[in-house]
């Protein structure tokens, strides 16, 4: 059977309170996102795109993240903007590789999408290569750097649990602080563990952690 090649993309457009990014990504990678990009960001909020390969109900997206925003407990007019917006297949995938760099956290760890290893040449730093595909786990956000920061300073080695591994980004980062630490891994989205199981060969480490489907 011949597969159709997808020519036009549509991206959900969504302005919302800085405090529910973590939040909305979760609920449009659920919804079958392609691929999610940061448009502009605030002290307020934060404005991202997500992809579809399929015409989007703006009313009905609408009404549903209010709703899951009001079984929250958060108050109204946590959405402050929303709209649909047609996108040729290659412009998006370019914009969010081009909104992609390789970040320093901590004293220790270099994150660098996969694509862009041949432009690192520090090497006194632990370098992690992270293609994330449909999982979480960039080195980009907030509360990913708060935890590589948490493994700099506290794991001495041993044993490590990364439990919602997504991209494999903690995991990885302890077993390359720590050689020879027993690193297990897991996540119970299937799409997630073949993401990081990518991410691990790349980064030869996929004989360093044992990787499971579950929690």
């Amino acid at each position: 059977m011949s597969q159709v090649k997808i020519t036009k993309w549509f991206a959900l457009e969504l302005t919302v309170a800085l405090e529910l990014e973590d939040i909305l990504s979760g609920i449009l990678w659920e919804e079958g996102t392609s691929g999610i990009t940061t448009i502009k960001e605030t002290a307020d909020t934060i404005t991202l795109q997500a992809y579809f390969d399929q015409e989007i109900d703006l009313k009905s997206w609408q009404e549903f993240l209010e709703q899951v925003f009001s079984k929250l407990d958060y108050l109204p007019g946590q959405l402050k903007e929303i709209k649909v917006l047609e996108v040729p297949n290659e412009d998006w995938l370019k914009k969010w590789k081009e909104g992609y760099r390789p970040v320093e956290v901590g004293d220790k760890f270099l994150i660098v999408p996969s694509w862009l290893k041949s432009e690192v040449t520090d090497s006194s730093r632990i370098i992690i290569e992270i293609d994330p595909g449909m999982a979480f786990g960039t080195g980009t956000h907030e509360t990913t750097q708060l935890c590589l920061r948490a493994i700099e300073h506290y794991f001495k080695g041993g044993s490590c649990l990364d439990v919602g591994c997504g991209t494999g980004i903690l995991a990885m980062a302890a077993a390359k602080l720590c050689p020879g630490s027993e690193v297990f891994a897991c996540d119970n989205d299937p799409e997630a563990i073949m993401v990081a199981g990518e991410n691990l060969e790349i980064n030869q480490a996929d004989k360093l952690i044992k990787l499971s489907v579950g929690s």
